[in-house]
């Protein structure tokens, strides 16, 4: 078997393995024939996985993260009952080995997943990182005391919004990207993905099991906002969430992710919000109580003109 027979062969047999990293998710996000695989073996294990997936920008072809995929990277298989000092120096063993396999490229700009927490490795091989946030609800099993750790504004504008408005799981694509583009509208921003785009991603997940969509809407059907939530084994991933600007004041986003938080729990122990670094956004989602949870974005410039670029942002 080739390393990407291998690798299918993997994901199907390891179920930690994040929704991110899984064969099929790399195959809707990049295209079937548009990705690879690094593998770090040991007697025939894999123990260190590292997708690769080209981006080009202008004239420049770098390693990126695909389309409407935040978490990518390192994923490291450990041995169990691993020492914490023998688990670094495995980290390290592993991620200088996915580092010398890497192919060319101009720019290395990658989104990690947060189970990376050492990037020493990459620190020692001329890489740089900026540090980013996501809030993860860490145990979705006591609602009651999810609901409690929500600031009171938003416990408010949720009891608020349920006497006007009703949300229901869906499966009605099209209406969440048409009130989802609502919101880049909103920004005077294009849409960043195309509805065919959205629609092999759902096609996917929806085959795998791994997504649900939410519809907020009135007694008149109007629909007020979407979301988009996919889900592994162990988190529920807040994807995309979309509000028609004509209804931002009605609380329909809080009660939106409140639901979304509840059917979450039925299917994970965690609820990752997906972060933003845009102050508002941000304020928004650290009001629902969850964990303030990094992760690094991992850089390197290896051509000369990328690098002064860089130098003068």
């Amino acid at each position: 078997m080739n390393n990407k027979e291998k690798y299918i062969e993997f994901c199907k047999n390891t179920e930690n393995l994040p929704i991110f990293f899984k064969d099929w998710w790399l195959d809707a996000t990049c295209g079937k024939d548009n990705w690879d695989i690094i593998l770090v073996e040991k007697k025939e294990k894999i123990i260190g996985v590292f997708p690769v997936f080209y981006k080009k920008i202008n004239i420049f072809k770098g390693l990126a993260n695909p389309i409407l995929t935040p978490r990518l990277g390192v994923w490291l298989n450990y041995p169990e009952n691993q020492k914490y000092t023998s688990k670094l120096g495995f980290e390290k063993k592993v991620i200088n080995e996915i580092i010398s396999k890497l192919p060319k490229h101009n720019f290395f700009a990658i989104h990690f997943h947060y189970n990376l927490k050492n990037w020493l490795p990459f620190y020692w091989n001329g890489f740089s990182q900026t540090t980013k946030y996501s809030y993860v609800i860490d145990d979705l099993s006591d609602l009651d005391k999810v609901f409690s750790n929500f600031k009171s504004n938003i416990r408010n504008k949720i009891k608020k919004a349920e006497k006007i408005i009703k949300v229901e799981k869906s499966e009605d694509l099209q209406s969440f990207y048409n009130v989802n583009e609502l919101t880049y509208k909103r920004q005077n921003k294009q849409i960043p993905y195309s509805f065919d785009q959205i629609r092999k991603i759902d096609n996917a997940c929806k085959k795998n099991n791994s997504r649900a969509i939410f519809l907020a809407k009135d007694n008149k059907n109007i629909v007020y906002a979407g979301l988009y939530l996919i889900f592994d084994k162990n988190y529920a991933y807040q994807l995309m969430l979309g509000v028609n600007p004509k209804y931002s004041n009605t609380g329909v986003a809080s009660l939106l992710i409140w639901e979304a938080i509840k059917f979450s729990a039925t299917k994970v122990k965690h609820y990752d919000f997906e972060g933003s670094i845009i102050e508002n956004i941000e304020t928004f989602f650290r009001s629902f109580g969850g964990k303030q949870t990094q992760y690094f974005k991992i850089m390197k410039y290896n051509s000369l003109i990328l690098k002064v670029l860089k130098a003068f942002k």
